[in-house]
């Protein structure tokens, strides 16, 4: 599976490309991506954590890591997967390598899924090349007001499978994850099933519906909250309503 995403996530994009990636791995699927800082990154370390394969493929020559800061990051994926190229030995980054090696990254794979991006991304160019290769496009809704959910809103609106959950993905291949296996780093099950809560009420949730919707009391409800605020994962706006960050 490709996992896709800009250099440059938000919080909540890196919480749900380590998510997705991590459960992804769990259920038996090689996570491929682009070595890149950002979704790229946390796709492969996510894998990596749980002792499961991923896939780096490269812009470059295979003995000329790029982005250099990711050399360590690469090592442990020749160690636990592997490093692909189709540019000979000693290839150095060129600006056009990069949209062209996608077309490898989305070929890979049963489907690709984005996170976060652009409209003019080199993740959106991912996903037109999975559709023009006959794979599944996925993408995960974002903020409407934030640019980096500018291309996975755009391709749920074209027809992509948006992703809520792990088993918007795992239900097209008949695959099954048991409740212990997910995982959601950082979060204890309390802070997961809220925060869960406010991401699929787009665009945002106000507390007396976060009451009827949890059950909890309004005490054990605003430590949550405030628990969400301070790991930067979502925001209190006017109208005691909460968004995502």
């Amino acid at each position: 599976m490709a996992l896709v995403g800009t250099r440059r996530p938000s919080n909540y994009g890196k919480l749900m490309a380590e998510k997705i990636s991590s459960n992804l791995a769990e259920a038996g699927f090689t996570i491929v991506s682009g070595l890149a800082y950002g979704i790229d990154s946390i796709a492969h370390s996510s894998a990596l954590n749980k002792g499961k394969k991923t896939v780096a493929v490269m812009a470059t020559g295979v003995d000329m890591i790029y982005p250099p800061g990711n050399q360590n990051l690469s090592e442990k994926i020749i160690r636990n997967g592997a490093i692909l190229s189709e540019y000979i030995p000693g290839s150095k980054a060129e600006k056009w390598y990069f949209p062209t090696r996608n077309r490898i990254i989305s070929g890979l794979c049963a489907g690709t899924i984005v996170i976060e991006g652009s409209r003019k991304s080199g993740a959106l160019l991912t996903a037109k090349f999975a559709l023009d290769q006959n794979r599944d496009v996925f993408a995960l809704p974002g903020d409407i007001n934030r640019k980096q959910a500018e291309g996975p809103n755009y391709l749920i609106k074209m027809g992509a499978k948006p992703v809520t959950e792990i088993c918007d993905i795992l239900e097209e291949y008949d695959v099954q994850l048991s409740n212990d296996e997910i995982s959601f780093p950082e979060l204890n099950k309390l802070e997961k099933e809220i925060f869960q809560m406010i991401i699929t009420s787009k665009p945002e949730i106000n507390f007396d519906k976060l009451i009827l919707k949890s059950g909890l009391d309004v005490n054990s409800l605003s430590s949550i909250l405030l628990s969400l605020e301070l790991k930067s994962l979502v925001k209190k706006v006017e109208g005691n309503r909460y968004i995502v960050i």
